[in-house]
């Protein structure tokens, strides 16, 4: 997960969820789909995660909860270059990789 608010008005965030446990939960709520990208898409599956990082964010700061996220297919990586050797992530190939994503989160 990265989260994104350095000089924006509220905090954002791209997150890579558990690709088999996310399948898992749409097979126990007859969720249907037709691929991964399908499935990152449904409604059900936002509001699950939805409500998972507002139960992690109580008693935070207002200015510090996330306001709005999206949901990749694959989580960042060494080989990809969002990732340093020592697994942090490097924002600013993050930030150039996916500004489509984060400028319709701050634009929507």
């Amino acid at each position: 997960m990265a989260v994104i608010g350095d000089e924006r008005n509220y905090v954002t965030a791209i997150i890579a969820p558990s690709i088999p446990a996310i399948k898992e939960y749409a097979e126990k709520n007859q969720i249907s789909y037709e691929n991964t990208d399908d499935l990152l898409k449904s409604p059900a599956i936002y509001d699950l995660l939805q409500s998972r990082i507002a139960d992690l964010q109580t008693g935070m700061a207002n200015y510090e909860l996330i306001k709005k996220f999206c949901l990749i297919p694959k989580s960042f990586a060494i080989e990809t270059g969002e990732l340093t050797n020592t697994l942090k992530i490097r924002r600013t190939v993050v930030t150039q990789k996916y500004k489509a994503l984060i400028d319709e989160m701050y634009n929507s």
